[in-house]
C-alpha cells in the first residue's frame, strides 16, 4: 500500500512527503486562510511555495515567467473545484486555491504543480477548447499536468479522500 493511500486529511506537513517540498511558510498561509474562511489572501510567485529542491526541478521543465506566477487562496472558487490556472485577457495569470477546502498537504503540492503546468501550457498556446469534448482524465493536458507534478514530486496524486 502505497505511503499516504487511505490517510484521510493530515493537517501537518511534519508526517507527509510534501515536507521536503512546501515550504511551511505556504502551508501556514493555506491554513490560516482555510480558518478564516477563505478571504483572498495573494502568497507571491509560486515559486515560492516550494522548496528549492523543488524550484530547481521545475525550472528544468517550466519557464521562468511561468515560475513568477502569483497565486492566491481564495473562497471564491466552486465548491468541486480545489484549483484552478486563470489566465486574463491582458496575458497575465494566477493560480486560484480554494481557501475554503481543507485538504492534505501532499494533495495540495500536486495541485500547486499541476496548476503551473497548466499557466505553462496557456503559455504555450494549449487548445484546451479542443479537447472539452473528452472526459476530464482524458484530456491530454490534463494528462500530462498530472505527470509532470508526479515526475516532479515523486508520486501519484492523492485520492478525493485527501479533501475536506
Amino acid at each position: 500500500m502505497p505511503e499516504s493511500e487511505g490517510v484521510g486529511v493530515r493537517n501537518t506537513l511534519e508526517v507527509t512527503r510534501a515536507h521536503e517540498q512546501l515550504r511551511r511558510e505556504l502551508f501556514q498561509a493555506y491554513l490560516r486562510a482555510y480558518l478564516q474562511g477563505g478571504p483572498d489572501a495573494e502568497f507571491d510567485p509560486i515559486r515560492t511555495a516550494f522548496t528549492d529542491t523543488i524550484v530547481a526541478r521545475l525550472a528544468d521543465r517550466l519557464s521562468s515567467a511561468t515560475l513568477d506566477t502569483p497565486f492566491l487562496f481564495t473562497g471564491d472558487l466552486p465548491d468541486r473545484v480545489f484549483a484552478w490556472a486563470i489566465a486574463f485577457s491582458d496575458g497575465s495569470a494566477v493560480v486560484a486555491v480554494n481557501a475554503r477546502m481543507t485538504v492534505d498537504p501532499e494533495f495540495l503540492a500536486h495541485a500547486l504543480v499541476e496548476e503551473i503546468v497548466r499557466i505553462q501550457q496557456i503559455h504555450n498556446s494549449v487548445d484546451f477548447e479542443g479537447e472539452r469534448r473528452l472526459p476530464y482524465a482524458a484530456r491530454t493536458y490534463e494528462i500530462a499536468a498530472k505527470h509532470l507534478a508526479t515526475e516532479v514530486l515523486g508520486y501519484e496524486p492523492l485520492s478525493d479522500e485527501a479533501v475536506r
